[in-house]
């Protein structure tokens, strides 16, 4: 089992690795999201939010894609617009049926 150091020193690595996957298809909802959550881990919130909003733009009927940036947006205290991001996820996940 891995510990801190371990993630410290692999999250380099797959950020490296997202931002090359990104050249390739800078069009994929996968590759934004996964790039952002590494950019998040590393508390690169500006990048991270920037990235957030592609995987929005690709896909706006994605509730996790809203949630996701409202969780960013939350840690740079953009409140009022993570409230917004939060209230349209919400919207979304209650449309999705079960």
């Amino acid at each position: 089992m891995g510990n801190g150091a371990d993630v410290q020193r692999t999250l380099p690595e797959a950020v490296s690795h997202f931002e090359r996957s990104l050249q390739l298809e800078p069009n994929s909802f996968e590759n934004q999201t996964l790039y952002a959550h590494a950019l998040a881990k590393q508390e690169r919130w500006d990048d991270a939010i920037s990235h957030f909003r592609k995987a929005v733009e690709l896909k706006p009927d994605s509730s996790d894609a809203h949630m996701n940036l409202a969780l960013v947006l939350r840690q740079t205290n953009q409140l009022q617009e993570a409230a917004s991001e939060y209230t349209e996820a919400l919207r979304l996940k209650s449309a999705t049926p079960r």
